[in-house]
């Protein structure tokens, strides 16, 4: 799991930096739960708008493509869950 998790740790960073003013002070971090890959993103505060967007449209895309990355890789690596 913690492949996976180093995986979307690594999607969220080079898209996070992508999206902010300063992508040098962009810091994610990942960990796992029982059930989940928790991710954190800490920017500078004048980018926090540039992630969540308005009405969290931006964070709600990310989440969804983070979603979207993992669905597809657990289907294309069999035996991920197990």
């Amino acid at each position: 799991m913690s492949g996976m998790a180093d995986l979307l740790k690594d999607y969220v960073e080079d898209t996070t930096k992508q999206i902010v003013d300063a992508p040098d002070e962009v810091i994610v971090t990942s960990s796992i739960s029982t059930k989940a890959v928790i991710i954190q993103i800490k920017v500078e505060k004048y980018d926090c708008g540039k992630i969540i967007g308005k009405r969290e449209e931006q964070s709600t895309l990310l989440k969804f493509c983070v979603w979207q990355l993992k669905t597809r890789t657990i289907l294309m690596i069999p035996g991920v869950l197990c």
